[in-house]
Protein backbone atom coordinates (compact mmCIF):
# COMPACT_ATOMS: atom_id res chain seq x y z
CA UNK A 1 0.00 0.00 0.00
CA UNK A 2 3.04 2.28 0.99
CA UNK A 3 4.75 1.77 -2.35
CA UNK A 4 1.38 2.64 -4.17
CA UNK A 5 1.63 5.63 -2.62
CA UNK A 6 4.83 6.63 -3.13
CA UNK A 7 4.39 5.84 -6.87
CA UNK A 8 1.16 8.09 -7.07
CA UNK A 9 2.97 11.33 -5.28
CA UNK A 10 5.61 10.76 -7.12
CA UNK A 11 3.91 10.79 -10.48
CA UNK A 12 2.15 13.72 -8.98
CA UNK A 13 5.22 15.77 -7.67
CA UNK A 14 6.90 15.01 -11.49
CA UNK A 15 3.92 17.02 -12.89
CA UNK A 16 3.96 19.69 -10.18
CA UNK A 17 7.76 20.39 -10.28
CA UNK A 18 7.56 20.87 -13.90
CA UNK A 19 6.69 24.46 -13.74
CA UNK A 20 10.49 24.52 -12.18
CA UNK A 21 11.59 24.61 -16.12
CA UNK A 22 9.64 26.42 -19.24
CA UNK A 23 7.27 23.73 -20.88
CA UNK A 24 7.32 24.50 -24.49
CA UNK A 25 4.49 23.09 -26.79
CA UNK A 26 4.82 23.37 -30.44
CA UNK A 27 7.91 23.64 -32.63
CA UNK A 28 8.80 26.13 -34.79
CA UNK A 29 5.38 28.15 -33.95
CA UNK A 30 4.12 31.40 -35.20
CA UNK A 31 2.97 32.57 -32.16
CA UNK A 32 4.09 31.80 -28.08
CA UNK A 33 1.82 32.16 -25.65
CA UNK A 34 3.77 32.34 -22.16
CA UNK A 35 1.96 31.50 -18.77
CA UNK A 36 3.01 31.78 -15.17
CA UNK A 37 2.04 29.86 -12.91
CA UNK A 38 2.99 32.51 -10.17
CA UNK A 39 4.16 29.11 -8.00
CA UNK A 40 0.43 27.46 -7.94
CA UNK A 41 1.65 23.91 -8.80
CA UNK A 42 -1.50 22.37 -8.54
CA UNK A 43 -2.94 23.55 -11.63
CA UNK A 44 -0.43 22.67 -14.26
CA UNK A 45 -1.31 19.59 -14.60
CA UNK A 46 -4.84 21.19 -16.24
CA UNK A 47 -2.67 23.86 -18.04
CA UNK A 48 -1.00 20.98 -19.60
CA UNK A 49 -4.26 19.49 -20.99
CA UNK A 50 -5.65 22.36 -22.14
CA UNK A 51 -2.41 23.45 -23.94
CA UNK A 52 -1.90 20.48 -25.45
CA UNK A 53 -5.75 19.42 -26.42
CA UNK A 54 -5.77 23.36 -27.97
CA UNK A 55 -2.56 22.49 -29.90
CA UNK A 56 -4.53 19.64 -31.73
CA UNK A 57 -6.44 22.24 -33.53
CA UNK A 58 -3.96 25.39 -33.91
CA UNK A 59 -0.51 23.72 -34.29
CA UNK A 60 0.67 27.08 -35.18
CA UNK A 61 0.90 28.07 -31.38
CA UNK A 62 3.25 27.07 -29.25
CA UNK A 63 3.50 27.35 -25.59
CA UNK A 64 5.52 27.97 -22.40
CA UNK A 65 4.23 27.11 -18.89
CA UNK A 66 6.92 28.57 -16.51
CA UNK A 67 7.04 29.26 -12.24
CA UNK A 68 7.75 33.08 -12.50
CA UNK A 69 7.85 35.26 -15.24
CA UNK A 70 7.44 38.79 -15.82
CA UNK A 71 5.26 39.87 -19.08
CA UNK A 72 3.62 36.75 -19.46
CA UNK A 73 0.36 36.91 -21.60
CA UNK A 74 -1.28 34.85 -18.97
CA UNK A 75 -0.80 34.81 -15.40
CA UNK A 76 -2.21 32.40 -13.09
CA UNK A 77 -4.62 33.62 -9.99
CA UNK A 78 -6.11 31.40 -7.65
CA UNK A 79 -8.87 33.00 -5.91
CA UNK A 80 -11.67 35.76 -6.10
CA UNK A 81 -9.64 37.62 -3.38
CA UNK A 82 -6.95 37.92 -6.52
CA UNK A 83 -9.46 39.60 -8.97
CA UNK A 84 -10.21 41.97 -5.66
CA UNK A 85 -6.61 42.91 -5.01
CA UNK A 86 -6.09 43.90 -9.36
CA UNK A 87 -9.39 45.53 -10.00
CA UNK A 88 -7.88 47.64 -12.35
CA UNK A 89 -6.92 44.60 -14.51
CA UNK A 90 -8.90 42.21 -16.34
CA UNK A 91 -9.41 38.21 -14.78
CA UNK A 92 -10.84 35.37 -16.88
CA UNK A 93 -11.55 32.61 -14.68
CA UNK A 94 -11.35 29.42 -16.31
CA UNK A 95 -12.30 26.54 -13.45
CA UNK A 96 -13.00 25.93 -10.01
CA UNK A 97 -11.00 23.86 -7.36
CA UNK A 98 -11.68 21.83 -3.92
CA UNK A 99 -10.12 22.50 -0.46
CA UNK A 100 -10.97 19.24 1.62
CA UNK A 101 -9.55 18.93 5.20
CA UNK A 102 -6.86 15.55 5.54
CA UNK A 103 -5.38 13.82 7.90
CA UNK A 104 -3.24 10.68 8.80
CA UNK A 105 -5.47 7.49 9.24
CA UNK A 106 -4.04 7.04 12.48
CA UNK A 107 -5.52 10.52 13.96
CA UNK A 108 -7.20 9.86 16.61
CA UNK A 109 -8.64 12.93 17.48
CA UNK A 110 -11.03 12.83 14.24
CA UNK A 111 -13.21 10.16 15.45
CA UNK A 112 -16.34 12.07 16.43
CA UNK A 113 -19.43 10.22 14.56
CA UNK A 114 -20.89 13.59 13.36
CA UNK A 115 -18.01 15.15 12.08
CA UNK A 116 -16.00 19.18 12.70
CA UNK A 117 -18.65 21.47 12.78
CA UNK A 118 -17.58 24.98 11.95
CA UNK A 119 -16.55 26.52 15.12
CA UNK A 120 -13.91 23.13 16.45
CA UNK A 121 -12.78 23.54 11.98
CA UNK A 122 -11.78 26.87 12.69
CA UNK A 123 -10.55 26.81 16.58
CA UNK A 124 -8.02 23.66 15.17
CA UNK A 125 -6.71 25.95 12.08
CA UNK A 126 -6.48 29.25 13.70
CA UNK A 127 -5.55 31.02 16.90
CA UNK A 128 -7.66 32.07 18.98
CA UNK A 129 -7.80 35.36 21.66
CA UNK A 130 -6.32 34.50 24.74
CA UNK A 131 -10.06 34.60 26.32
CA UNK A 132 -13.06 33.16 25.01
CA UNK A 133 -15.53 35.41 24.73
CA UNK A 134 -17.43 34.55 27.55
CA UNK A 135 -13.81 35.73 29.86
CA UNK A 136 -12.31 31.99 30.52
CA UNK A 137 -9.39 30.95 29.38
CA UNK A 138 -9.09 28.94 25.89
CA UNK A 139 -8.03 25.54 25.81
CA UNK A 140 -7.24 23.74 22.44
CA UNK A 141 -9.81 20.44 22.61
CA UNK A 142 -7.76 18.76 20.01
CA UNK A 143 -4.14 17.79 20.07
CA UNK A 144 -3.17 18.89 16.50
CA UNK A 145 -0.08 19.32 14.11
CA UNK A 146 -1.27 21.83 11.91
CA UNK A 147 0.49 22.15 8.23
CA UNK A 148 0.32 24.86 5.37
CA UNK A 149 2.25 26.34 2.91
CA UNK A 150 4.06 29.34 2.53
CA UNK A 151 3.75 31.07 -0.83
CA UNK A 152 4.23 34.14 -2.55
CA UNK A 153 0.66 34.72 -3.91
CA UNK A 154 -1.10 33.26 -0.32
CA UNK A 155 -3.09 30.46 -1.77
CA UNK A 156 -4.59 27.86 0.54
CA UNK A 157 -3.68 30.08 3.60
CA UNK A 158 -5.35 32.99 2.40
CA UNK A 159 -8.55 31.56 1.41
CA UNK A 160 -8.88 29.80 4.29
CA UNK A 161 -8.43 33.06 6.10
CA UNK A 162 -11.28 34.87 4.58
CA UNK A 163 -13.43 32.01 4.48
CA UNK A 164 -13.18 31.50 8.37
CA UNK A 165 -13.04 35.53 8.67
CA UNK A 166 -10.06 35.79 10.52
CA UNK A 167 -6.43 36.67 8.80
CA UNK A 168 -3.67 34.06 7.52
CA UNK A 169 -0.71 34.89 10.38
CA UNK A 170 -2.98 33.37 12.49
CA UNK A 171 -2.82 29.85 11.42
CA UNK A 172 -1.63 27.51 13.68
CA UNK A 173 1.37 24.98 12.90
CA UNK A 174 3.97 24.17 10.63
CA UNK A 175 4.90 26.67 7.74
CA UNK A 176 6.17 24.87 5.04
CA UNK A 177 7.62 26.25 1.80
CA UNK A 178 7.39 24.32 -1.69
CA UNK A 179 3.93 22.45 -2.93
CA UNK A 180 1.42 20.82 -0.90
CA UNK A 181 3.06 17.34 -1.56
CA UNK A 182 5.79 18.67 1.01
CA UNK A 183 2.18 18.96 3.80
CA UNK A 184 1.15 15.56 2.09
CA UNK A 185 4.57 13.90 2.71
CA UNK A 186 4.66 15.34 6.14
CA UNK A 187 0.72 14.39 6.85
CA UNK A 188 1.78 10.86 5.98
CA UNK A 189 4.52 10.46 8.78
CA UNK A 190 2.62 12.60 11.43
CA UNK A 191 -0.53 10.68 13.34
CA UNK A 192 -1.73 13.92 13.90
CA UNK A 193 -1.38 15.79 10.84
CA UNK A 194 -4.01 18.62 9.31
CA UNK A 195 -4.28 20.26 6.52
CA UNK A 196 -6.73 21.56 3.79
CA UNK A 197 -5.64 20.68 0.54
CA UNK A 198 -7.21 20.59 -3.09
CA UNK A 199 -8.19 17.38 -4.81
CA UNK A 200 -5.63 16.46 -7.30
CA UNK A 201 -3.25 16.42 -4.71
CA UNK A 202 -5.34 14.13 -2.28
CA UNK A 203 -6.60 11.48 -5.08
CA UNK A 204 -4.74 8.79 -7.55
CA UNK A 205 -6.01 11.12 -11.20
CA UNK A 206 -5.74 7.17 -12.55
CA UNK A 207 -7.83 5.12 -10.45
CA UNK A 208 -9.71 8.09 -8.97
CA UNK A 209 -9.35 7.01 -4.99
CA UNK A 210 -8.52 9.00 -2.31
CA UNK A 211 -4.50 8.12 -1.48
CA UNK A 212 -4.33 5.75 0.65
CA UNK A 213 -1.88 7.23 3.08
CA UNK A 214 -4.57 9.89 3.45
CA UNK A 215 -8.15 10.08 5.70
CA UNK A 216 -10.35 12.49 4.85
CA UNK A 217 -11.39 14.77 8.33
CA UNK A 218 -14.87 13.78 8.67
CA UNK A 219 -17.42 17.15 8.45
CA UNK A 220 -20.74 17.70 10.07
CA UNK A 221 -22.47 17.71 6.89
CA UNK A 222 -26.28 16.44 5.95
CA UNK A 223 -26.68 12.96 5.79
CA UNK A 224 -27.56 13.00 2.04
CA UNK A 225 -24.20 14.58 1.43
CA UNK A 226 -22.18 12.19 3.57
CA UNK A 227 -22.25 9.38 1.09
CA UNK A 228 -20.66 11.26 -1.91
CA UNK A 229 -18.03 13.68 0.56
CA UNK A 230 -16.65 10.19 1.62
CA UNK A 231 -16.81 7.98 -0.79
CA UNK A 232 -13.14 8.27 -1.64
CA UNK A 233 -14.07 8.46 -5.30
CA UNK A 234 -13.10 11.64 -6.53
CA UNK A 235 -15.69 12.03 -9.18
CA UNK A 236 -18.35 11.62 -6.69
CA UNK A 237 -17.22 14.65 -4.70
CA UNK A 238 -16.81 16.56 -8.40
CA UNK A 239 -20.64 16.16 -8.92
CA UNK A 240 -21.66 16.84 -5.24
CA UNK A 241 -19.89 19.72 -5.51
CA UNK A 242 -20.36 21.52 -8.63
CA UNK A 243 -24.46 21.22 -7.36
CA UNK A 244 -24.31 21.57 -3.92
CA UNK A 245 -22.78 24.48 -1.47
CA UNK A 246 -21.68 22.36 1.86
CA UNK A 247 -20.22 24.18 4.91
CA UNK A 248 -16.52 23.65 5.44
CA UNK A 249 -15.63 22.79 1.79
CA UNK A 250 -14.24 25.80 0.14
CA UNK A 251 -14.71 25.80 -3.57
CA UNK A 252 -12.35 28.41 -5.32
CA UNK A 253 -12.02 30.05 -8.43
CA UNK A 254 -8.88 30.24 -10.82
CA UNK A 255 -8.20 31.25 -13.62
CA UNK A 256 -5.56 33.78 -15.55
CA UNK A 257 -4.72 37.62 -15.00
CA UNK A 258 -4.58 38.91 -18.63
CA UNK A 259 -2.05 41.47 -19.78
CA UNK A 260 -2.67 45.03 -19.83
CA UNK A 261 -2.74 44.81 -24.09
CA UNK A 262 -3.97 41.06 -24.92
CA UNK A 263 -3.36 40.04 -28.53
CA UNK A 264 -5.88 38.32 -30.21
CA UNK A 265 -4.82 34.13 -30.19
CA UNK A 266 -4.81 34.95 -26.27
CA UNK A 267 -7.69 35.74 -26.63
CA UNK A 268 -8.77 32.80 -28.35
CA UNK A 269 -6.92 29.65 -25.95
CA UNK A 270 -8.83 31.41 -23.26
CA UNK A 271 -12.34 31.61 -25.06
CA UNK A 272 -11.62 27.85 -26.15
CA UNK A 273 -10.74 27.00 -22.60
CA UNK A 274 -14.32 28.36 -21.62
CA UNK A 275 -15.85 26.59 -24.28
CA UNK A 276 -14.33 23.30 -25.35
CA UNK A 277 -11.53 23.21 -22.47
CA UNK A 278 -13.95 22.63 -19.31
CA UNK A 279 -14.96 19.19 -20.93
CA UNK A 280 -11.09 18.19 -19.15
CA UNK A 281 -11.57 19.99 -15.85
CA UNK A 282 -13.32 16.88 -14.33
CA UNK A 283 -10.42 14.60 -15.62
CA UNK A 284 -7.63 16.42 -13.83
CA UNK A 285 -9.29 16.84 -10.05
CA UNK A 286 -11.14 20.53 -10.85
CA UNK A 287 -14.84 21.43 -11.27
CA UNK A 288 -16.21 23.57 -14.22
CA UNK A 289 -17.33 26.82 -14.20
CA UNK A 290 -21.13 26.79 -12.62
CA UNK A 291 -23.68 27.94 -15.82
CA UNK A 292 -23.48 31.91 -14.56
CA UNK A 293 -20.10 32.20 -14.47
CA UNK A 294 -19.36 30.65 -17.68
CA UNK A 295 -21.78 33.02 -18.83
CA UNK A 296 -20.07 35.65 -17.35
CA UNK A 297 -16.51 35.53 -18.33
CA UNK A 298 -17.38 34.58 -21.66
CA UNK A 299 -19.35 37.68 -21.96
CA UNK A 300 -16.61 40.25 -20.91
CA UNK A 301 -14.01 38.29 -23.28
CA UNK A 302 -16.51 39.71 -26.21
CA UNK A 303 -15.25 42.87 -25.66
CA UNK A 304 -12.77 43.36 -28.42
CA UNK A 305 -11.01 46.32 -26.51
CA UNK A 306 -9.53 43.72 -24.39
CA UNK A 307 -6.77 43.09 -27.17
CA UNK A 308 -5.07 44.92 -29.86
CA UNK A 309 -6.00 44.00 -33.74
CA UNK A 310 -2.68 42.43 -35.08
Amino acid sequence: MQSKFLKSMTSISLLLNLSFVPLAFGENAGKTISINTNGSKFVVPVLQKWTEEYRKEHPEITFKIVEQAEHSALSVVVSQQDAAETADQKIAFTGRYVLLPVSNPKNPFFKKEKGLNKKEVKDILFERDILEDDGTAYKDKYRVNVYSRVGKNGGTPVILANYFKTIPKRIKGKKLFGDEIYILNAIKKDSIGFAYTSLPCLYDLQTRELNPDLSLVPLNVKSKHREKLYSSNIDHVITLLETEEIELVPVEFFGFLLQETVDGETIAFVRWILSKGQQYNHELGFLKLDEQSLADQTGQLKDETLFSAK
